[in-house]
This record gives structure tokens, sequence and C-alpha cells, in this order.
């Protein structure tokens, strides 16, 4: 990997690191860092072993688990949609479903199981 893709690419990981409730698509990330879309997915692949949407789910549904471990209210589904930068509701369920087959309620009770 060149030093300047590489340099970018520890960049962009930080980036979304910092920014996880912000970031909605890749095309945010390449036009902020000046990156190939190619290019990026690429390297970050070799890199960090999960292309750059990839780990954007991952550490979406990471900060999702936290959000609902620090929750003291009974929060419903919006304020997690909105909290994580999905467009709504139903887009949070429907990630939620894809990701672990169970609808949000039941991925939240999980969850709040698992902090009792």
């Amino acid at each position: 990997m060149k030093d300047c893709v590489e340099f970018k690419i520890n960049n962009i990981k930080k980036y979304i690191d910092e920014n996880i409730c912000g970031i909605n698509n890749i095309n945010e990330l390449t036009a902020k860092f000046d990156i190939n879309r190619n290019i990026l997915h690429e390297n970050f692949k070799i890199k960090f072993s999960h292309s750059p949407k990839e780990y954007i789910l991952i550490k979406k549904m990471e900060r999702l688990t936290q959000l609902i471990k620090d929750s003291e209210e009974n929060y419903i589904v919006f304020y997690y949609a909105n909290e994580l930068g999905f467009s709504s509701s139903s887009a949070l369920c429907n990630f939620i479903k894809r990701k672990t087959g169970m609808s949000f309620q039941k991925f939240k009770e999980s969850i709040m199981k698992e902090k009792a």
C-alpha cells in the first residue's frame, strides 16, 4: 500500500470510529477523504479484514448495543434510529432483522437481559 493511501485508510477508519452515528454511506467518505471508491474498498479490506461498508455496519451494531445498555428509559425504536443516523425506524428494524434474525424488540430484550 502506498504511504499516502495507507495514511488515508487509517484516517478513514479513525473517522468512522469517532463519527459512526453520522455516517450513512461510503460516498460521504470518498468525498471527504478524496479517495476512489475502489481503492478505498480494496485497501480497507486488506488492512482491516472488512470492507468499509461491513466495518460501518459492525460499528453501528456495537454502538446500538451500547446505547441500549446505557439507556435508563424505555426508549422507542425511533430514538435509536435517530441516534445512529438511520433514515427511519423501519430502516433500523430491517438492519437488525438482517443482522440478527430478530425483531428490534427481541434484540433489545436480549441486550437488556445481558445488562441485568
